[in-house]
């Protein structure tokens, strides 16, 4: 989208104009999020070349797409220029242009009513620091693996147990209840905490205040950081408008994924750990006093029957603390899987007349319940979704 230092890129905007106007057709709204996996186009996609200050280091690959958060210096040290606002070859800091263009972005679609808002970053990793986050949740694990076997565990042995695929799900099954989850990810919370406050936070407001500047309709999504997305509780807060008042239009949009995600065992995620990790995201968004939007659950691509229970689950908790959702990813083909044909379509509400209290679908009877306490004199309607009326066989 800026292929050179304030140069935007003209023909990739209106190819995603020509997306919204998809959208619009299809009484569809649109979130506008800056995707990045990596950081950067060198190693997966994100950030231009040009803004991937990676000063020549190394870029190391693992078991697992992800694992380069963790093992790459070259991924490490781009975020770290990022968070540093370290200048590129023109003089100006990467993440001053980076608001810029932000900025660029929402004056075009300031009077866009299918555009809802713009998610900030997807997934922002803290850099460098994740080396020590690294050692932190293996010192944690053999405090816990000690713990239940009384064996000690080395800091060479701990790092080739995760390395390896095999011995990391064997590691896993220890961490699939809440209480083990729980005492190994917490630890995490002091270093996370760091990163937010001083570095996250202030990127968010340099965002914000670029997008304010030009456009002061549209909703901001705060995502927490990559390590929130593992139920480690978040630190951020709403950004304030140019007046320093809390700034109305902003919505906590986390993303909630289980460890055995982007592997082959996703079918085996547990049901404990993914109910912690959703738990500690409707804390935090009781806590901003926003709206939660789940910008990113799910990611069982192309397996079909296998993840149903694992599907259901995820559901099951988004209806129960009321969350807005997103599943990751509509591939094509994914309208053929069985889980998308049998889980992800389902009757919901579009819209309630006041406020919504429950709502839940039970998949095994085929029935739905959902309760709202309406406004007196409110003569909005209720719009629930059905995707097949002709099965509707009782409405109270």
């Amino acid at each position: 989208m800026e292929p050179e230092p304030g140069v935007y890129n003209e023909d990739y905007l209106k190819e995603i104009d020509e997306r919204i106007q998809w959208a619009e057709q299809n009484n569809l709204f649109v979130v506008l999020e800056m995707h990045q996996d990596l950081f950067s186009v060198k190693y997966s996609d994100g950030a231009p070349e040009w803004a991937t200050l990676d000063e020549g280091k190394p870029h190391t690959e693992g078991a697992i797409w992800s694992d380069s958060y963790l093992l790459s210096e070259a991924v490490q040290t781009a975020f770290d220029n990022f968070w540093l606002n370290k200048p590129a070859s023109d003089g100006i800091g990467i993440q001053d242009r980076y608001a810029a263009l932000w900025q660029h972005i929402a004056k075009r679609y300031t009077n866009n009513t299918t555009v809802i808002g713009y998610d900030l970053m997807n997934e922002p990793f803290p850099g460098s620091s994740g080396v020590q986050s690294t050692l932190v949740l293996l010192s944690a694990y053999g405090q816990l693996h000690y713990k239940l076997t009384g064996e000690v565990l080395d800091e060479e042995q701990l790092g080739a147990m995760w390395a390896d695929e095999k011995s990391r799900m064997e590691a896993l099954q220890i961490l699939s209840n809440k209480e083990n989850y729980h005492f190994v990810f917490s630890q995490l919370f002091e270093l996370n905490q760091q990163f937010e406050t001083q570095y996250l936070q202030k990127m968010y407001q340099k965002v914000a205040n670029a997008i304010r500047e030009v456009d002061t309709t549209h909703i901001l999504f705060l995502e927490h950081s990559y390590y929130g997305n593992t139920g480690v509780a978040s630190s951020i807060e709403r950004t304030t408008l140019p007046d320093g008042t809390p700034d109305p239009l902003v919505a906590y949009a986390p993303h909630g994924y289980d460890l055995v995600t982007d592997t082959d065992a996703v079918a085996s995620a547990s049901n404990e750990r993914v109910a912690y990790i959703y738990n500690q995201i409707k804390r935090k968004g009781e806590q901003l006093r926003m709206p939660v939007w789940l910008g990113e659950w799910g990611a069982f691509y192309g397996n079909s029957e296998s993840v149903i229970p694992v599907a259901k689950n995820a559901i099951s908790l988004i209806e129960e603390n009321l969350m807005g959702n997103v599943y990751w990813s509509y591939d094509p083909g994914t309208e053929d899987l069985s889980y998308f044909k049998e889980v992800l379509i389902r009757t919901y509400p579009v819209a309630v007349n006041g406020k919504l209290l429950s709502y839940k679908n039970n998949f095994d009877q085929k029935s739905f319940e959902i309760s709202w306490e309406e406004e007196g004199n409110n003569q909005s309607s209720t719009i629930i979704y059905v995707l097949h009326l002709s099965k509707l066989s009782k409405w109270p």
